[in-house]
Parts: C-alpha cells; structure tokens; sequence
C-alpha cells in the first residue's frame, strides 16, 4: 500500500516538473524575442 501511494506521488510530481520545464521554456523563448526587438530598436537609435 504504501509503495503504491509514493509511486502514484512520485508521478504527479513527475508530471508537475514536466509542466513547469515546458512553462520554463516558453517563457524563456517569449523572453528572447523581447530582448532581440529591444536590441534591434538600440540598435536602430
């Protein structure tokens, strides 16, 4: 019984890492194309 409770654990803290690295990514991505367009408009100046 209570391997099954930590593996079952386990998962959703699996699946819950899985999410944040996707939400890390595109953050980072949204964050990258920021900083091009704000380097791109300094540039421009």
């Amino acid at each position: 019984m209570l391997k099954q409770y930590y593996s079952i654990e386990l998962a959703s803290m699996l699946s819950k890492i899985d999410d944040l690295r996707f939400k890390i990514d595109s953050l980072n991505k949204q964050c990258n194309k920021k900083m091009k367009k704000v380097l791109m408009k300094k540039l421009v100046l």
